[in-house]
């Protein structure tokens, strides 16, 4: 079930309430616990990760960090096996940020608990981010980005939210406003 809230100290909340119903579910893990951020680009992801490692007192790792940037990709330039060692050589609780994240927690075949937060960037009333992820009308995603965009991460992003809707099956979803 989908939590909303849309402040930090509810966010806080949500995050530590979550991650003790996540421990209780993976009770066999030996691996630690992740709270990971998704979201669009400049949603507050990693900003949000690093406000929530302090006051959990737990690591920080970005995605990006394990990222060949030069290529123009997230998922198919992940350093997964970096990554990975570097989610396993901290403490208990990670917070781990990134776009994509879904996808590469299956790319990883990380097998612990995992508390799923979505950052949704607000502007108003309105999700400032969804004319850029769900095209309207008949127009495919295809069509869509075709006539949208050239970049190629915002066109993995726009897919990686229709194919996993992080903002729809994450755990917890923080609207914070831009």
């Amino acid at each position: 079930m989908l939590i909303t809230v849309s402040t930090f100290d509810a966010l806080v909340s949500a995050v530590q309430s979550e991650a003790q119903r996540a421990r209780e579910i993976h009770t066999y893990s030996n691996g630690p616990m992740l709270i990971a951020f998704d979201g669009w680009a400049c949603a507050g992801k990693t900003y949000n990760a690093c406000r929530i490692s302090q006051v959990l007192d737990c690591a920080h790792v970005d995605l990006d960090r394990h990222i060949n940037m030069q290529m123009g990709t997230i998922l198919e330039h992940v350093r997964y096996a970096e990554l990975y060692d570097a989610l396993r050589s901290t403490s208990n609780t990670v917070s781990f940020s990134g776009a994509c994240m879904q996808a590469a927690l299956e790319r990883l075949n990380f097998d612990g608990p995992i508390v799923k937060v979505y950052v949704k960037r607000k502007s108003g009333d309105m999700w400032a981010d969804s004319d850029k992820i769900y095209p309207e009308g008949d127009m495919t995603i295809e069509q869509f980005w075709h006539s949208a965009s050239d970049n190629p991460r915002e066109r993995e992003m726009a897919s990686y939210h229709q194919d996993y809707r992080p903002d729809e099956t994450s755990d917890i979803c923080y609207l914070r406003r831009s």
